[in-house]
């Protein structure tokens, strides 16, 4: 960089229309007031044109502005395409008074649950829906509200009673919509209700016999703790193109830890609130993330090097299980990182990736996927010179890598389409990889 750089105070001067003018008289006395600060009125520094910003926190704002509103507690920003900052935050619309609606019981009283962010709400609604979003203008604070949800009966009636606050969706500037994400909460909500109501017989729902728990895993601490709804990027069976989804995986109860379904929000603008759940067969059993978490506890190699890791001042971090299926089959990843005492942040050392009956590590995604499916295709590669030409198992691992490694990029860069081009390249090596491994012999 140039000498001298980075060195200097560089000054500037808000030009936003945020915040109200100091001015003089009554109204500097009554900030004086307000902020219980005595500068206001004699420091020289603020003139009657400075401009008083406050109520700066997002959730703050927006709560001042509509009381009425349930709201996510996790604000995101985005960029919009005039390169602007914009803050997104979901609302709900919610009542305890609806008819024939069960109050939200919320997370069963037990250990596993007690970082369950929705202990706070229950019995507080029998009805909710993600209704609205507030946008709000990083730069001038402006507070915009739009409909996501139209056929929301109570949108209709807050309609009426405050004219023009509420916008279409139609409205949303800045290319904003395509930014929506199905708030987590509300996916933690719904599972917890379609886990009992996804019984259609009678006789059934009265005795309780399929209910569905959420599954438990080893997240941040030693102990097991109720999974939350993720988001991942990926193409869901039967679709055709990749999509931005929050998913959550569902086990059976009394005991068991297989994997009996899973539940998607979808999030891109054309399916957005959109839920869709996948059941697997009854007969046929599959590892859920409590018994993935087991496995990689039992394995010799990885429990000693975990052992090894969590001593000396330095403690192990397990990630989330991420549930990720491609084609018929399921992956299931989770990274592994290493938080050393005196560090302010920790480092990732490990990816465990599962498939069937196959386990594996590495010190990234690309050499744990490496690892599952060496063995299963080295024999068929010695026969691919008598079968027609198609690629070795080792160019589609570089292809894969080459794959994940854009889509980092892509996604650093905020070009959203071209890095889902190159994760739906990444799915086909994957693809192309499983049925190598499935029909090489001792494949599954």
């Amino acid at each position: 960089s140039p000498q001298g750089e980075g060195e200097e105070n560089v000054y500037t001067f808000y030009k936003g229309r945020g915040g109200v003018k100091l001015g003089w008289g009554f109204r500097r006395l009554a900030f004086m007031w307000r902020f219980a600060k005595l500068n206001v009125i004699l420091s020289k520094y603020l003139q009657p044109e400075s401009r008083v910003m406050y109520r700066r926190a997002v959730l703050d704002r927006i709560k001042a502005l509509a009381p009425f509103l349930m709201f996510d507690k996790d604000p995101y920003i985005v960029i919009g395409k005039s390169g602007k900052l914009w803050w997104i935050v979901d609302a709900f619309t919610y009542s305890k008074r609806y008819p024939y609606s069960e109050p939200y019981p919320g997370p069963q009283p037990k250990p596993e649950a007690k970082y369950a962010p929705d202990w706070g709400l229950k019995n507080r609604f029998n009805y909710i829906r993600n209704s609205i979003q507030a946008m709000i203008d990083a730069y001038n604070g402006d507070v915009y509200f739009f409909i996501r949800d139209e056929t929301d009966p109570m949108v209709q009636v807050y309609k009426r009673i405050f004219p023009g606050m509420l916008r279409p969706q139609s409205e949303i500037p800045d290319g904003l919509i395509d930014h929506g994400r199905f708030p987590d909460i509300l996916t933690l909500i719904l599972s917890r209700m379609y886990a009992i109501y996804h019984m259609r017989d009678p006789q059934v729902f009265y005795g309780q016999e399929d209910k569905w728990e959420l599954p438990l895993e080893l997240y941040y601490t030693k102990e097991k703790r109720e999974m939350l709804p993720y988001y991942v990027t990926i193409k869901l069976p039967g679709e055709e193109n990749v999509e931005f989804v929050n998913m959550m995986p569902f086990t059976p109860t009394a005991g068991k830890r297989n994997l009996i379904a899973w539940l998607v929000a979808r999030c891109d603008a054309k399916y957005y609130g959109r839920l869709k759940a996948y059941i697997l067969p009854k007969g046929k059993e599959i590892d859920g993330p409590e018994i993935i978490e087991d496995r990689i506890d039992q394995d010799p190699d990885m429990s000693k090097q975990l052992a090894l890791w969590d001593q000396g001042g330095s403690s192990v971090i397990r990630g989330n299980v991420l549930t990720i299926p491609v084609e018929d089959t399921l992956f299931y990843v989770e990274p592994i990182y290493l938080q050393a005492k005196d560090a302010k942040r920790p480092e990732l050392k490990q990816v465990v990736v599962a498939a069937g009956d196959r386990l594996a590590w590495g010190a990234n995604f690309i050499q744990a996927l490496n690892r599952i499916f060496v063995g299963q295709v080295v024999q068929r590669e010695r026969r691919a010179e008598e079968e027609q030409p198609k690629l070795a198992w080792k160019d589609l691992v570089v292809t894969a890598k080459t794959s994940f490694e854009n889509y980092k990029k892509l996604m650093g860069e905020g070009k959203i389409k071209e890095a889902a081009e190159a994760l739906e390249q990444l799915n086909n090596a994957l693809n192309a990889l499983l049925q190598q491994a499935q029909t090489s012999p001792g494949g599954s």
